[in-house]
């Protein structure tokens, strides 16, 4: 018996939890992994928003600026004038901005996607490796429980 002296329900019983541990922090990665996809996905649509506002200021002149609906919290949404400009203000961390211009935010989020593409990818590599390891525990415990049972139906 390889438990350090363990009866079998004993190690039974730690397996099944260094298990749920296991299931617990595969939980945790694929939140995580759904967090950087919506992190990704908003970060694609501020690119095409800044395009679009660097070219023509959302289709506007600084006359006649468009409109375009602005998220202002909460799923709340309200109608604003976007006319163009040059400068836009560029949140670096900590509820700090900085004014930069279109072609600097630009290259800061896409750099910001190919950081989020490389967790992403290392993300899927940590839930395959999880989940590789929840397998062989579950095929440990069965062997246990399996030899448990046949030690009590010849005893």
């Amino acid at each position: 018996m390889s438990g350090g002296g363990m009866t079998p329900e004993q190690r039974a019983e730690q397996m099944a939890a260094a298990i749920k541990a296991m299931e617990d922090q595969l939980e945790m990665v694929i939140r995580n992994e759904e967090a950087a996809v919506r992190a990704r996905a908003a970060a694609a649509s501020a690119i095409e928003s800044v395009r679009q506002i660097k070219e023509n200021g959302a289709g506007g002149t600084p006359e006649s600026p468009s409109e375009t609906l602005l998220a202002i919290g909460g799923g709340v949404f309200v109608q604003a004038k976007v006319a163009p400009s040059d400068k836009m203000l560029l949140e670096i961390g900590s509820g700090v901005a900085v004014e930069k211009d279109p072609k600097h935010v630009l290259d800061y989020l896409e750099n910001r996607i190919r950081e989020i593409d490389v967790a992403i990818k290392n993300t899927g590599a940590e839930k395959a490796n999880l989940a590789e390891h929840i397998e062989q525990y579950r095929m440990q415990l069965n062997q246990v429980i399996q030899s448990a049972y046949g030690q009590r139906g010849h005893v």
